[in-house]
């Protein structure tokens, strides 16, 4: 990596519409992170020059002020945080210093790190506190964000496509040919196992008006919580969803990691605003084999949105629910259907609404009733008359399997005389 970077990155100068993505991406960047971490938040390049900050709001102390009305930090601060040995701590170390506040000159606590590209810095990342202090998670956030902006930068200066970024998912789930040269750009071993997380809005907030500007504020954090938790981690979209590849995993420690990664995302998401659902699907033995679990996460993902939690889901979750999906999907690619159930479901709905929690409750007329809030001799008349509609015997397994993956696709409104989608 380090001889790609010496070798590509050799100045500061952008062209203009290389400049203009990376001030896309890098605001995006800065804004996420404030919110995440209860504070501003600056991202200088290694001559200090300001190339993206958060939205400014009255709590801001001068060196931030004057930081973005001049777009670089002023001469007497750099002097002032050398002299407290801020840079010398951000060159020596990759992780996150403290600068504590300074009222006497006019500052107040700063949290920073150096954005690293092998052993050359690129820049600073600055976080100002507010009024409420930093978040506690402050550190692992902003080690997240550097790593983020880290691969933005080396991109752009290399001036690659914004278009590759999007594949980069993709191609990881690709044919194995694919995803080995993949693999040997990423520098990632694809021998090793691998996962793959989904993540989603939830109903409510993907229908929305603001729905687009919350998927890329979801985007955003996905992409720092995964930096965060691996540097070789790749966020891209699949299948609609905001995607996460975690390459390299060790399948000892794999499950709890991956775990702590989609609950500190969903918590985070929280703090924006919006509410998200985490799918982990199965840690593949290899990155080679990962392709396989994507149906699973995207299943898993499905049935945790439509039960409404929990908001962080694996396969053991939902495994009898994501297997009467695909039944389910595959009565309705079938030409087949049952003539007069099909009729019932279509034309009587209080039948069919009946039938449906009377197999739910597992043939219980009782419970049944219960449910429905009517007496169980309604229960019995309706069910009696369903099957005499229908010439189906609902205590027999076989007639209520039927029953069952037509009443699916009626519940889905995919339910018509004929396979295939209404």
């Amino acid at each position: 990596m380090l001889s790609v970077v010496n070798g590509r990155i050799q100045n500061t100068d952008y062209h203009s519409d290389v400049l203009t993505l990376i001030e896309e991406d890098l605001f995006a960047i800065a804004q996420t992170t404030a919110r995440l971490t209860s504070s501003h938040v600056v991202i200088e390049d290694a001559a200090n020059k300001v190339l993206a900050y958060s939205t400014v709001s009255n709590d801001i102390d001068e060196l931030r002020r004057a930081s973005i009305l001049t777009r670089r930090g002023p001469r007497k601060y750099e002097v002032l945080l050398k002299d407290l040995g801020a840079y010398r701590e951000l060159h020596r170390t990759r992780g996150v210093i403290r600068v504590p506040e300074r009222p006497e000159d006019g500052l107040k606590e700063r949290a920073a790190i150096a954005i690293f590209a092998g052993d050359r810095i690129l820049g600073y990342i600055w976080l100002q506190a507010t009024g409420s202090g930093f978040a506690p998670t402050v550190d692992d956030l902003l080690v997240g964000a550097a790593r983020r902006t880290s691969a933005e930068l080396v991109r752009h200066r290399n001036q690659q496509s914004i278009h590759l970024r999007e594949d980069r998912v993709a191609r990881l789930l690709s044919d194995p040919d694919e995803v080995a040269a993949s693999a040997r750009f990423a520098r990632v071993d694809p021998e090793r196992p691998a996962c793959l997380l989904l993540v989603s809005l939830a109903l409510e907030d993907a229908r929305a008006a603001e729905a687009e500007l919350k998927r890329g504020e979801v985007a955003n954090l996905a992409a720092l919580h995964a930096a965060a938790f691996k540097d070789s981690a790749v966020v891209g979209q699949y299948a609609g969803e905001t995607t996460i590849v975690v390459p390299g995993l060790r399948t000892g420690d794999a499950a709890a990691g991956l775990r702590q990664l989609a609950e500190a995302m969903v918590k985070d998401a929280r703090r924006l605003g919006v509410a998200v659902y985490v799918a982990i699907g199965s840690v593949a033995p290899s990155l080679l084999e990962l392709r396989s679990t994507a149906g699973e996460a995207a299943a898993v993902l499905a049935s945790a949105r439509r039960a409404g939690g929990p908001q962080v889901a694996t396969l053991d979750d939902f495994e009898t629910e994501v297997l009467l999906e695909a039944a389910v999907r595959s009565f309705e690619a079938s030409p087949f259907r049952h003539r007069a159930l099909t009729r019932l479901c279509l034309e009587d709905e209080e039948l069919a609404i009946t039938l449906e929690e009377y197999l739910a409750a597992g043939l219980d007329v009782t419970a049944c009733g219960r449910s429905m809030n009517v007496h169980k001799n309604t229960v019995y008349y309706r069910v009696a008359k369903a099957s005499r509609l229908t010439g189906l015997d609902f205590g027999n397994p076989v007639h209520s399997a039927i029953a069952l993956l037509h009443l699916e696709l009626w519940k889905a409104k995919r339910l018509t005389t004929a396979g295939g989608a209404a």
